[in-house]
């Protein structure tokens, strides 16, 4: 019996051991974790701190502001073109504004770098925002802070962000609703009979700006007369990059009925726009399948140009960049700004939908 206690005793003291061992590795991780965050807060300081040298160039120039620009470097030809109007209209205000990680080697997500801008005390914050609470509260902090927040392209309407800058909702669904009327004529015109499939991509993180889209596209063909001949179905996508949407849609195309989820596939983005565009081509499905798409890169242009994508909504980055500045400004001079800066849109169609236009 005293062995059969001593035996238990033994695996009983392993037993603790055990865990004892394994709460010693999640101190340990949780310390290496923190040390790291740590690290990279200092590290991203002293490039802050280098940014402020630059603040008194070489020629003895002192600017008055430090704003960042933060996205989630999706649609990079998209955001490269908002950086572009920023900092023009930032260096005409005497301002410094760069896009936050930019001289950074390591990948941040969005929350980290607006962690970082808070730290770094920066005068103004730029964000390519998300409707969650995660994002809602650190645009609090920031206000709390003294640190002004202007969303841009993707709103937090939930939070104290001081102002929104985006193409106008309304005027996206009536160009989609007219690009689609179009086109549905155009297969009408051909002998084509029963309803026309449109299939239109969400992005499966910012969904709320995109719904109001497809809401006021569906309206939109009902005023129309059209809802009966139309059938619209969604799919989200996520777009954490290019290889994941891309593979999102080839399983889309893939598994649909013939290889075509939609006779009409509309993109409300540039990453969903040329991966369709991509796979239409792979799959020779180029004729069958109409595409309409968003903003413009040397890739929707060609396509377009080729009769492949039939018009595409394109955006004044310089503008919506600009606007974003001016917002920012304004806040900071008098405390007061406007709630939304509508920034325009125009259309790029191919030479079937000029045609159809005559």
């Amino acid at each position: 019996m005293d062995r059969k206690r001593d035996r238990r005793k033994e695996h009983k003291t392993e037993g603790v051991g055990q865990i004892s061992g394994f709460r010693i590795v999640v101190i340990l991780l949780c310390a290496c974790m923190a040390m790291a965050v740590a690290i990279s807060l200092l590290y991203f300081r002293l490039q802050i701190r280098e940014s402020t040298k630059l603040l008194a160039g070489d020629d003895g120039r002192e600017y008055g502001a430090y704003y960042v620009l933060i996205t989630d470097d999706r649609d990079t030809g998209f955001w490269q073109g908002v950086l572009k109007g920023a900092r023009e209209e930032a260096e005409a205000s005497n301002i410094y504004l760069e896009q936050i990680g930019e001289r950074i080697d390591t990948d941040y997500d969005r929350v980290k770098k607006m962690e970082m801008a808070i730290y770094a005390d920066v005068d103004g914050i730029i964000l390519d925002a998300a409707d969650n609470q995660v994002m809602n509260d650190l645009i609090d902090k920031a206000t709390a802070a003294g640190i002004p927040v202007v969303t841009v392209r993707n709103d937090s309407q939930r939070s104290s962000r001081v102002s929104f800058v985006n193409i106008s909702y309304a005027n996206l669904s009536r160009e989609y609703a007219k690009q689609i009327r179009r086109l549905v004529k155009d297969r009408q015109k051909k002998g084509e009979t029963g309803k026309v499939k449109v299939c239109v991509l969400l992005d499966a993180v910012n969904t709320s700006g995109q719904n109001i889209v497809l809401t006021g596209i569906q309206d939109q063909l009902a005023a129309a007369d059209l809802a009966d001949q139309i059938e619209i179905t969604t799919s989200q996508i996520r777009n954490s990059s290019v290889f994941s949407a891309e593979e999102e849609i080839r399983d889309l195309f893939l598994y649909a009925e013939d290889q075509i989820p939609g006779d009409i596939i509309l993109c409300l983005n540039t990453t969903n726009t040329a991966c369709v565009y991509q796979t239409v081509l792979d799959y020779n499905l180029a004729g069958q399948v109409d595409i309409l798409g968003f903003y413009e890169n040397d890739a929707i242009r060609n396509a377009i140009a080729n009769d492949v994508i039939q018009a595409t909504i394109t955006v004044d980055t310089d503008q919506m960049g600009k606007y974003c500045v001016e917002a920012l400004t304004e806040y900071r001079q008098s405390g007061y700004v406007s709630d939304y800066y509508a920034v325009d849109t125009s259309v790029l169609e191919s030479k079937r939908g000029e045609a159809g236009n005559e």
